[in-house]
């Protein structure tokens, strides 16, 4: 197997060098321009690809505020190179016994003038094919997260979902209101998009949720000088705190001792095992043996986390244990939606369905009504519930956020819901109130 490594031209150069692909076969060096240029201070030597953007001079970040996009952008190139180049060699070996070099030096001239076009080139590309075009590197692994503190990771199954769906909803909007070109994006648009996503009765966070993913493509395609409009950058993101909803521990214990049938217990159990973690839907589907850890008697979940790669040690006892047992320590298998479903339904038939006051804000109105508690609960109400219970459970707040790896003490605490009863409780046994 080959292993392709990047060079630069002239590492003492004082301007931007060219970087070159190498590897050796049968004593014969095969070179490849990649048509990147960077600064030598800018390159690491020893990974052979650009500095992390933590290590780069002060002076460079401050002289060019999109560098981290930039190089980022250039590791994604070389990346791809590489993965390409190994999979047409072997390719060309499986099919002809040999390598014939000149091939593979075409192969990867054919895949940098079309696949991996100049941005130069792609000043031309109209928003609707930006998008596509986003959309599908994305789904196949070929572009990474460009800007933010997740910079040059891939990105998570449920961000793919959030920017298919958005594509989605662009598409019919633009049946209606059609936007020609990257010029058209300005405070007249936003006030025709975000009015038309009143007028689909969406409520206050769906909204942002929308404009933030158009934020998110119009970003990327500034950084990639795909267009030069700055406009979006003032559009508001809506955000609404909205009616969280827990489950006690009776509620908890409810669901727990109650026998459903089919994949009413299926999904319950996936719930509850939420429940008792804390762990994210992502994660949550990943539990296998691969990840119980022993340590003499107890047993322990040491799973690095797919959005913040924490490694908490989450305990196994009890209750948990009883329901990873029951799956062989295998996440029973499901999908979302389903969960959403018959978790609404489960909580019904064993009680938990007291009215609930609600404020949201809908269709540009502020609503105030009252629903069912089992029709506000979801997946995710099970990673809100354990961490809420653990903190009614006196768990200091430090071996909480261990557990969900939260980072920051703001973010654990937005997980953290006390009902009116417990309200009571605190409140009345306080001298303030005596």
């Amino acid at each position: 197997m080959i292993v392709p490594k990047f060079y630069l031209k002239d590492k003492f150069a004082d301007g931007p060098t060219l970087i070159s692909m190498k590897f050796k076969l049968n004593n014969k060096v095969f070179q490849f321009s990649t048509k990147n240029h960077i600064l030598p201070d800018l390159w690491d030597l020893n990974v052979q690809r650009p500095l992390v953007y933590k290590l780069i001079p002060q002076a460079y970040k401050k002289a060019m505020p999109n560098l981290k996009v930039e190089l980022t952008n250039i590791k994604a190139h070389l990346d791809r190179l590489s993965e390409f180049c190994i999979e047409e060699f072997n390719n060309l070996q499986r099919s002809h016994g040999s390598v014939d070099l000149s091939i593979l030096k075409t192969r990867l001239k054919e895949r940098t003038e079309t696949k991996d076009i100049k941005l130069v080139e792609r000043k031309s590309e109209s928003l609707n094919k930006y998008i596509d075009r986003y959309i599908r590197e994305v789904k196949e692994n070929k572009r990474f997260i460009q800007l933010g503190k997740n910079a040059g990771q891939l990105y998570a199954d449920s961000s793919v979902k959030a920017l298919t769906e958005f594509r989605t909803l662009w598409n019919k909007y633009q049946k209606k209101h059609k936007v020609k070109n990257w010029g058209d994006i300005d405070d007249n648009f936003f006030k025709e998009f975000s009015g038309y996503l009143i007028q689909q009765d969406y409520s206050h966070n769906t909204i942002g949720k929308h404009v933030k993913n158009l934020k998110t493509f119009l970003s990327n395609a500034l950084s990639e000088k795909v267009h030069s409009n700055q406009e979006f950058k003032k559009f508001p993101v809506y955000q609404t705190d909205i009616t969280k909803v827990v489950l006690n521990d009776d509620e908890v214990n409810r669901l727990y001792n109650h026998t459903f049938e089919g994949d009413m217990q299926t999904d319950v159990d996936f719930f509850l095992i939420g429940c008792f973690t804390g762990l994210r839907y992502s994660d949550l589907k990943r539990i296998s043996p691969n990840y119980i850890k022993q340590e003499g008697a107890d047993l322990f979940i040491n799973m690095i986390n797919q959005k913040n790669k924490a490694l908490p040690s989450i305990p196994i006892g009890g209750r948990l244990n009883e329901l990873l047992k029951k799956y062989n320590f295998h996440s029973p298998k499901t999908y979302s939606n389903r969960v959403n479903s018959n978790i609404k339904d489960a909580c019904e038939m064993v009680g938990i369905s007291e009215p609930i006051e609600v404020l949201k804000k809908k269709g540009g109105k502020v609503i105030i009504d009252f629903y069912k508690k089992n029709e506000l609960v979801h997946v995710h109400t099970a990673r809100r519930t354990a961490a809420t219970n653990m903190y009614k459970s006196k768990l200091p707040m430090l071996l909480i956020m261990k557990i969900t790896g939260h980072k920051k003490e703001s973010s654990l605490l937005k997980y953290i819901v006390l009902d009116n009863d417990s309200t009571k409780e605190v409140l009345k046994s306080n001298s303030f109130f005596k």
